[in-house]
């Protein structure tokens, strides 16, 4: 029974003990402290740490999204604006519902009845104008012209057809779906002038504004001001929302019918907490306190401390060096100086890793494993020496009593051999 328990033991400890090795250690790569650094070459030399040092058998780099998660509030127009998606998300899959509750309409000759729910379709469209794809609207536009076409409305029916190629100058109508006379009405139309586009201008507060206009990109010109290519005017589309987006910005919707006189964008970033020297090498002092409050709220096992500056040479200097949360070990502070960033990222990530065991443990000295240490010589026991046994067989074949002593210090060996009888 006691053979059973000691067995069963061991067995949990091999398990616990594999579990443990299996779960990587947590590194946790923040921020470096800089100067004369633009953010551009902050980001790069951020980015060439993780590359080389998170990847590892012992340890594990924490993701960036968990980093920013951990130290970044979150900005409340941010949510809304994500809840506001949604919602025009499940508007645009409802109108597209709808437009095939008008399709089974239009095929069953149901044309009215068709154009109502067309139309309600229609006016829906700035309720989903954050997830409207260009196909909805110009489908919408051509079941309507075609149901109105049957009606015998001719008038409404080239009005929808223009606006269509207002919108999209390219469509293309499918001979399978519509009867020749609409496509010979549709291609007369074509041949019509069409609609002219007007410029909006307007100042903004940002760059990099991209816009759409039912599902569509439409032309923007960023300069002193923006410019907005849009059909300002138009008898069918006036009504309908233009969106203009910056990243990092929540986004601008409007009517054409009323512009706003300015395009103001409101940041929706989260707010990041101030991390100003924070993870900047300690040297052999003890950790400060905020430091160790983070590394515990981040569950790191390993903090990489790292600070770069640029020299009036032109050289960058790199300084960095290990933490171990809970122990507070730290490795020495390595550093290197080069023009290239790569280049110095490579010289200070192969010397910091000089630094930790195969296990992910911190070393306060140049770790060196078990192949590379020097061996002292070690002294064979007498009893695995050639000569015991050669005198020891002899002694037997003989059969003759004899008595040998072998000594070494503080060691001491009797054989007797009794003659056989």
């Amino acid at each position: 029974m006691h053979r059973f328990f000691l067995a069963c033991s061991i067995c949990l400890y091999a398990v616990i003990a594999a579990a443990s090795a299996a779960t990587p250690r947590r590194l946790a790569i923040v921020e470096i402290e800089t100067d004369y650094l633009g953010d551009d070459e902050k980001a790069e030399i951020l980015k060439g740490l993780k590359r080389r040092l998170a990847v590892s058998q012992a340890y594990q780099g924490i993701p960036d999204a968990e980093l920013k998660a951990a130290f970044s509030k979150p900005n409340p127009l941010r949510l809304k604006v994500e809840e506001t998606i949604k919602e025009h998300a499940q508007r645009y899959g409802e109108i597209q519902e709808q437009l095939k509750e008008a399709e089974r309409l239009y095929a069953a000759s149901e044309f009215e009845k068709s154009v109502t729910v067309l139309e309600s379709s229609f006016l829906s469209l700035n309720s989903a104008v954050l997830a409207l794809q260009r196909d909805l609207p110009v489908e919408i536009l051509t079941m309507l012209a075609a149901s109105e076409f049957f009606l015998d409305h001719q008038a409404k029916a080239k009005v929808y057809l223009g606006s269509l190629l207002d919108l999209d100058p390219g469509a293309i109508l499918s001979a399978q779906k519509f009867p020749p006379e609409f496509l010979e009405l549709f291609n007369k139309v074509r041949e019509d002038i069409r609609y002219t586009w007007q410029i909006l201008e307007r100042p903004s507060n940002v760059k990099g504004v991209q816009g759409k206009f039912m599902g569509q990109s439409i032309e923007i010109e960023e300069g002193e001001t923006l410019k907005v290519n849009l059909p300002l005017g138009h008898p069918v589309w006036e009504s309908r929302a233009v969106v203009l987006e910056a990243e990092g910005y929540a986004p601008i919707i409007f009517s054409l019918a009323k512009p706003p006189k300015k395009l103001e964008f409101v940041s929706i970033q989260d707010e990041r907490a101030n991390l100003k020297g924070l993870f900047k090498p300690i040297g052999n002092s003890t950790a400060p306190t905020e430091l160790r409050r983070v590394s515990s709220r981040l569950k790191a096992d390993l903090v990489l401390l790292a600070s770069a500056e640029r020299l009036e040479s032109g050289s960058i200097k790199l300084n960095a060096q290990w933490i171990e949360e809970g122990t507070g070990v730290t490795s020495p502070v390595v550093e290197a100086k080069d023009p290239s960033i790569a280049t110095v990222v490579e010289k200070v990530s192969s010397r910091l890793l000089e630094f930790i065991s195969p296990d992910g443990r911190v070393q306060s000295e140049k770790f060196v494993s078990f192949e590379d240490e020097p061996r002292a010589a070690v002294k064979r026991p007498y009893y695995q020496t050639w000569w015991f046994w050669t005198l020891l067989g002899v002694a037997t074949v003989g059969g003759a009593t004899g008595s040998y002593f072998l000594l070494k210090k503080d060691d001491r060996l009797k054989v007797q051999l009794q003659p056989a009888q």
